[in-house]
């Protein structure tokens, strides 16, 4: 693995060197629990912003959203840096947050006795999309402050300090640095280097391939967002990550290459194409550089049926809608190729369907989000790669796991004269704990029948601005569970937490 190292060290010096050639400027990425998001989406769905714009990579820096706003002549709340900005600036306290949550949720491991799978990781509804923050059972505090530099045009920093109040078996009191990174951007592009989260996929609630579940990691970033294309009605940009994964891993220092590429029609239809590979690490096959990039396009290596890496490749499209004041968007990650297809996209597929709704209604403060979701049966499983597609012990994708139906729905209500949001949810959940065969020259068989397991969640999540620089976001849930791991138990969850939010919204700090 050292070989491939050592040209993908090459390569990024290539990339930053060109990049240099173009303008340059420098602001940080806006973390993606902030408000300003929900205000995107709003905007995406009226029709006031290109739907590429919080589709695929979803994490946006200030300048770019700076950029939005202007476009769809609103204001935004967030003091945002201009990426024309002269000089040195600094904010040591951009945000602070105070995070308190209490929880009585057992975690169930994916692989457990009745059905044993290739995979870490748990279940547990208190953890799903919280960046690897410390969660779970019990109580937990904990205090955030980001902070933010740069100087002039040329150069960004980020981090995120988190200071642990309280723990459990699973998590000691203690600091850490959450994220740390630096960042270019040259026009339409973005360079970054360091330690940051992932957000990939159109999905509003769950993405497939990348989600917020796992913690940040290590990586290596080119983003280039929305290139016009002369005398035509359309936009083209990608994203290529290459990173580290956080263990526990099968093998240590295990690697991650994740490119998306995507096309947008008359800023309404966007079509995605995603590829996530984890590969290399000590004991794991060795790959070379060319073998590295040949392994992007199909499976290399003298390791049969499961090959030298965990591949996943998905398919995306997001419309928008305006006069519907809505979004729709679908997405497929297919978990290996096969040549029988059909048989394929029955077992071993991920499916997800969505439909977002903003400003509906008479006074306009209403909107909803319905999602359908499917995946295959060994979603983010990997023989070889037995730790499966997870950062952490957090899965990358959907936090369901595999073999499991889900349907979400979560009305909304936009107070805006009050800066209040309110969001009750449900969501029923079915994983399976049916056995498969995979012969690699015939389909996909059923080996063997078990018992499903099924949850019905339920929950309210709400946002609220107190002050102009001070902002609460509180969250409850529910949960029911019949055949807890696939045995004829049930099992009662629930949590509470709450955050307080102070953001710096004047201009101290920036010069």
């Amino acid at each position: 693995m050292a070989s491939t190292r050592r040209w993908i060290d090459g390569l990024s010096i290539i990339l930053a060197s060109s990049l240099c050639a173009f303008t340059a400027g420098a602001t940080p990425e806006v973390p993606i629990d902030d408000w300003i998001y929900q205000d995107l989406y709003r905007l995406q769905d009226q029709g006031d912003i290109p739907v590429s714009a919080v589709s695929g990579n979803r994490l946006l820096t200030e300048s770019m959203i700076r950029s939005l706003f202007v476009a769809s002549r609103t204001q935004t709340h967030l003091q945002l840096i201009d990426a024309e900005s002269k000089g040195f600036w600094m904010r040591p306290a951009e945000r602070v947050t105070t995070r308190l949550s209490l929880a009585s949720d057992i975690a169930r491991s994916y692989s457990v006795p009745a059905r044993p799978r290739n995979m870490l990781g748990e279940s547990e509804l208190a953890c799903e999309y919280q960046e690897g923050r410390p969660c779970g059972d019990g109580a937990h505090g904990l205090l955030e402050m980001d902070s933010s530099a740069g100087y002039g045009r040329w150069l960004s920093a980020f981090s995120r300090i988190q200071a642990q109040a309280t723990g459990n078996d699973r998590v000691s009191a203690g600091a850490t640095i959450d994220r740390l990174y630096a960042s270019l951007e040259f026009g339409p592009a973005e360079l970054l280097l360091g330690r940051n989260t992932v957000l990939m996929g159109p999905g509003r609630h769950t993405q497939l391939l990348w989600s917020a579940n796992p913690a940040p990691i290590d990586q290596l970033q080119l983003s280039i967002r929305g290139l016009v294309v002369p005398m035509l009605p359309i936009r083209v940009g990608g994203t290529y990550i290459f990173g580290r994964l956080d263990s526990p891993q099968r093998f240590t220092n295990t690697l991650v290459s994740l490119a998306r590429v995507y096309v947008e029609l008359a800023d309404r239809v966007n079509l995605g194409m995603t590829n996530l590979l984890i590969l290399g690490g000590k004991g794991a096959p060795n790959v070379g550089p060319w073998q590295f990039v040949e392994e992007h396009v199909h499976r290399t290596g003298p390791w049969p049926g499961e090959g030298v890496s965990d591949r996943r490749l998905g398919l995306d499209m997001t419309v928008g809608v305006p006069s519907l004041r809505s979004t729709f968007y679908t997405e497929i990650v297919f978990e290996d190729s096969r040549a029988q297809l059909v048989n394929a996209l029955a077992h071993d597929v991920d499916y997800l369907l969505g439909w977002a709704a903003s400003g509906l209604g008479r006074s306009k403060n209403h909107g909803f989000l319905i999602e359908l979701v499917r995946t295959g049966v060994r979603s983010e499983e990997h023989g070889v790669f037995s730790s499966g597609m997870t950062s952490g012990a957090r899965v990358l994708g959907s936090p369901l796991g595999p073999d499991a139906t889900s349907l979400y729905v979560s009305p909304r209500w936009d107070i805006r004269q009050n800066h209040l949001s309110i969001a009750p949810w449900c969501e029923w959940v079915r994983t399976g704990s049916d056995t498969f065969f995979f012969p690699e020259n015939a389909g996909i068989s059923r080996a063997t029948s078990g018992l499903a397991e099924f949850r019905t969640r339920a929950g309210l999540d709400a946002i609220a601005r107190i002050e102009p620089d001070l902002w609460l976001r509180t969250g409850a849930f529910f949960e029911h569970v019949d055949n807890e791991a696939f045995q004829v138990a049930t099992r009662n969850n629930a949590g509470l937490s709450l955050s307080v939010v102070w953001q710096n919204n004047g201009t101290a700090g920036i010069r």
